[in-house]
């Protein structure tokens, strides 16, 4: 049987959190935006691996929209990105991470896919799927929730 640990309790395994306050609630750590990529062309996939070759990134780099503002602005376009987060995390053997879109990030018509994994570190990218609307995302916005299941 498995259960939802509380967020609070991943102090030991958990870095790069902004405001404890506002990304930590009683089942979820919300996720937020670090680095942001334009995948530019697919890869190469082979049954054994030794033909494996992942598909070109571009970095888009987040625009001010003010020069004295702190943070910038990735204006998007319909196409796909990887997200790279702030936030990275190792869980025991006996833990995984159930990570989704952000309701935000879904109620403005933009989604990733749901993944289930132990580690979320700097390699650690998730699919972003922009439709012909675009978004405009801050730097460090909220766009994922991460759930925590031990079993």
């Amino acid at each position: 049987m498995s259960r939802i640990i509380d967020p609070h309790s991943l102090a030991e395994t958990l870095s790069g959190i902004i405001s404890e306050k506002h990304q930590i609630s009683k089942l979820y750590v919300d996720l937020t935006i670090g680095k942001l990529y334009r995948v530019k062309t697919g890869g190469h996939l082979d049954f054994g691996g030794s033909e494996f070759e992942a598909g070109s990134l571009e970095p888009c780099l987040p625009v001010k929209k003010e020069p004295e503002d702190s943070y910038g602005w990735w204006e998007l376009h319909e196409g796909y990105f990887l997200i790279e987060y702030n936030e990275h995390f190792r869980l025991p053997e006996n833990r995984i991470a159930i990570v989704q879109p952000h309701s935000h990030l879904l109620a403005s018509g933009c989604s990733h896919i749901t993944l289930t994994t132990p580690v979320i570190d700097n390699d650690f990218r998730v699919p972003l799927w922009i439709p012909k609307i675009g978004i405009h995302i801050k730097e460090n916005a909220r766009v994922s929730s991460a759930m925590i299941l031990e079993f």
